[in-house]
């Protein structure tokens, strides 16, 4: 086996990484990011492992989302400078970005309704009314009335809504009801049951979704009792919404691909994605979202494109 040797700012380097985690999980992610090291080491023929190969070696072994961490452990003034960046807006080149996943429009399938003929209902896991997630549903939401969709929207925050219990309950017997649990969840039951699209939209919070978000999902899962999953057997087109405050387009991506797994468990094709980064500090602001003029025209032909079973760019 070919032979690496380590020089001495490498080790600094790789020890200052290793500080991003508790000490008991620091070897799991010692052993990933050594092994990173050699492979990349081992594709452009070298010997000599150097900071900057392990500085690749993590963004490559690590997820996008430990991208603040990692820089505040490496790159401590330039962490600083960003949230210098942060702390005033520029009116002429704000830090924000809103991001429609695209793809090619293969993932639309025909709906057999026409447009004016659907109910959208949206939900929106985010605390703030009036925040960046709630207008960027609202958008989308524009969007689908723009073609004669019927939409309704609900915010979680302020409904009254227990966390799950772990009964089992709806998976044991069946019930009258579609939870044991009586409160602001019926509501969103019906809904769901009788719409024809799902919006679902979260902030991202401590590096994942909200606490009304996660407790929505948990809930959800009554849905699959027998008697009511046969009512989900018609997959329904949906759209997710997720934003966040570090200025990286695709840094939790993989929390709004846990959702989109989510939602495909209870019959809720995701066709549309919209995310959007950088809102922190001054940009944590309500309305700053409106800013990238751009990006909230994408949002607003998402939402045509919801309703229309077809890709609208």
């Amino acid at each position: 086996m070919k032979q690496f040797i380590w020089n001495e700012e490498a080790k600094q380097t790789l020890d200052k990484i290793l500080n991003i985690w508790p000490k008991i999980i620091r070897p799991s992610w010692k052993e990933k990011i050594e092994k990173s090291c050699q492979r990349i080491a081992l594709l452009n023929d070298k010997t000599i492992v150097t900071k900057e190969l392990v500085i690749e070696a993590s963004i490559d072994a690590l997820p996008k989302s430990y991208e603040p961490p990692l820089m505040r452990a490496i790159d401590p003034e330039g962490f600083n400078q960003k949230k210098i960046l942060q702390e005033k807006q520029n009116p002429e080149k704000p830090d924000i970005k809103i991001y429609r996943w695209n793809q090619n429009g293969s993932h639309h399938e025909p709906i057999g309704k026409k447009p004016e003929e659907m109910k959208v209902f949206a939900i929106v896991g985010s605390p703030r009314n009036g925040g960046t997630t709630d207008i960027l549903i609202e958008e989308m939401l524009k969007g689908a009335q723009s073609l004669g969709a019927k939409c309704k929207k609900t915010i979680l925050q302020g409904l009254k809504i227990s966390g799950c219990t772990g009964c089992m309950s709806c998976k044991m017997k069946e019930l009258e009801s579609i939870c044991v649990i009586r409160d602001d969840m019926e509501g969103i039951y019906k809904n769901i049951l009788e719409a024809d699209c799902i919006i679902i939209g979260s902030p991202i919070y401590t590096g994942r979704e909200t606490s009304q978000t996660a407790m929505f999902f948990d809930r959800l899962d009554a849905l699959r009792m027998s008697s009511h999953f046969k009512k989900l057997q018609t997959v329904k087109p949906g759209a997710l919404v997720m934003t966040w405050g570090w200025p990286s387009t695709d840094a939790y991506n993989h929390i709004a691909e846990f959702l989109m797994m989510l939602m495909h468990l209870f019959r809720i094709n995701p066709v549309e994605v919209v995310t959007a980064c950088g809102f922190w500090g001054a940009y944590y602001e309500k309305g700053t979202v409106r800013k990238d003029k751009e990006g909230m025209a994408e949002a607003f032909k998402a939402g045509k494109s919801l309703v229309a079973g077809k890709p609208i760019y």
